[in-house]
């Protein structure tokens, strides 16, 4: 019927199209970065899941049985390979090969009782083959209904407090969120608890006439996923030189182990003040002279290789000094400098885009949200006023 052919065709390209988005990002990991192999392996996965749904149309069940360590496989490694691509996308020196091992060991089980499935099979015993057929749907099951649920659980609350340090951590490294926000990741989680529930709710059965719904939301998701994905750059390696960032990370290291350090004295409070009222004069010298805003890309190793100081103490200095991250400062001083421009007679003629851009926002949208939230009213308005 036209309804089996429709949902036959939505049931093909879900498989078709995580393998294509695993390939082009697999193929373009050597122009970008390592980080891209486990984006590269999620799709890959999802490819696995979708497929083990389509052969149960396609395929007797006696062929359909063998992909189901496909599915076992693939959906206990969805969870693992996504986090995994948020951890190298936000940090770096992670341990990532424990995170699989929950999926590599269920589909060794797996093969173990493929190999004993395919022995039995060939020697006509019968009850050695219900055997094995029984245990590999009390395998899967399990690993489905105990370890993929546990799993679920824990990688996502994983990845909302990543994202939220990650959000917390740029505001102080970097002048701009363009690129390295990672919005599009938020409504991917959720994308992600709804193909969950997709997965729940079909294997009750009671939804089998409208499955081409599911189908379709899922092919949606694995889309805008794989759209976001193969945009996304390398946050740190792009806008922070490798040895800048391994600078970063080591000075992060070194104050963490003095403040852990019990042996070593306080530091003398007069003596941090100095330090800061110090770093605090030169920052203001190079906005206000060397107007350093105006660098779309500008970050604070970029203010600290200027101040031959290192990022711990210009951030301490910037958030203590000033009462606010880098970015925000930064953000104020490229407002000052939009108002000067919106009143200056010599440059009516530029849009509201240009004049953003020439005070060192990268894009119309953050200038606009920005110059609203410090000045109260939109550019264009503050123009016109």
């Amino acid at each position: 019927t036209l309804k089996e052919a429709l949902e036959l065709c939505l049931s093909g390209i879900s498989v078709v199209v995580p393998l294509l988005f695993s390939l082009l990002i697999f193929v373009g990991i050597k122009s970008k970065a390592k980080l891209h192999f486990n984006l590269s392996f999620f799709f890959l996965s999802f490819a696995f899941v979708q497929f083990f749904t389509f052969s149960s149309k396609v395929f007797s069940e006696e062929v359909a049985i063998y992909t189901i360590a496909l599915f076992s496989f693939g959906v206990l490694c969805l969870a693992p390979s996504f986090y995994t691509y948020l951890l190298k996308l936000t940090d770096s020196g992670r341990s990532f090969y424990r995170h699989f091992f929950p999926p590599f060991v269920v589909g060794f089980v797996n093969l173990v009782l493929f190999g004993l499935f395919s022995l039995f099979s060939n020697t006509d015993y019968l009850e050695g083959v219900s055997l094995v057929k029984k245990l590999l749907i009390w395998v899967n099951v399990y690993s489905l209904v105990l370890i993929f649920t546990f799993q679920n659980v824990i990688y996502i609350t994983k990845m909302i407090k990543l994202l939220r340090r990650h959000s917390a951590k740029i505001g102080d490294i970097f002048s701009f969120d363009e690129g390295i926000s990672l919005s599009w990741v938020k409504t991917f989680i959720v994308g992600y608890i709804l193909f969950i529930a997709c997965i729940y709710i079909m294997s009750l059965g009671i939804f089998d006439e409208i499955e081409w719904l599911f189908d379709s939301v899922i092919l949606a998701y694995i889309i805008f996923a794989g759209f976001h994905g193969i945009q996304q750059v390398d946050i740190y390696n792009k806008y922070l030189h490798k040895e800048d960032w391994d600078d970063v990370v080591q000075e992060s290291v070194e104050n963490e182990y003095i403040s852990n350090n019990t042996n070593n004295e306080a530091e003398n409070p007069s003596v941090v003040d100095e330090r800061i009222s110090e770093i605090k004069n030169q920052v203001i010298e190079l906005l206000e002279i060397d107007k350093l805003y105006l660098n779309h890309d500008l970050t604070l190793v970029d203010v600290s290789k200027k101040l031959n100081s290192n990022t711990k103490y210009v951030s301490e200095a910037i958030n203590q000094g000033f009462s606010k991250n880098f970015i925000s400062l930064i953000n104020d001083y490229r407002i000052r400098e939009a108002q000067r421009l919106l009143h200056d007679k010599e440059y009516h003629y530029l849009t509201i885009e240009a004049i953003g851009n020439k005070s060192g926002f990268k894009s119309k949208s953050s200038f606009n949200n920005a110059f609203k939230r410090i000045v109260g009213q939109t550019p264009s308005e503050f123009k016109n006023a």
